[in-house]
């Protein structure tokens, strides 16, 4: 079973930041920065948990995918670039042998199916959660 650990770091520009980390068996799955909403909102990366090799680079804002993501196989290397707004998917690119390809909008159907069915978010540790924040609401999509 997974678990998921909350600690606070530091953010002088935005405030109150978190890092929420997920593990199995003592092994790093998932990290990411959470903001004090409990919304994944930063940088976030995952990882492979028999090779602990990087599996997904990318960011989130306001809990939804955003920018640029960087998917990688299981030999690290890298196999698709996937561009979102605001969790809507915008550019593809499969990777093969180091060969960038742009997918087609067109062509997209398969891809996403795979996308966000759900706001990112975190439970903030209660002696660290805001005063007056929702703790289920979705935050409006942009």
């Amino acid at each position: 079973m997974s678990s998921t650990t909350v600690r606070p770091i530091e953010d002088g520009a935005t405030g109150r930041k978190y890092m929420a980390t997920v593990s199995l068996v003592r092994r790093r799955l998932s990290e990411g920065e959470v903001g004090p909403d409990g919304l994944y909102d930063g940088k976030y990366s995952a990882w492979y948990l028999l090779t602990g090799r990087v599996r997904q680079i990318g960011q989130f804002r306001s809990g939804y995918w955003h920018g640029v993501w960087q998917e990688f196989d299981r030999n690290g290397k890298r196999a698709m670039i996937r561009e979102w707004d605001s969790g809507k998917l915008i550019r593809l690119v499969r990777v093969t042998d180091g060969v960038e390809t742009e997918v087609p909008e067109g062509k997209w159907k398969w891809y996403e199916s795979q996308t966000q069915l759900s706001v990112a978010r975190v439970n903030i540790p209660k002696q660290d959660a805001q005063p007056n924040t929702p703790a289920n609401e979705a935050p409006p999509r942009r």
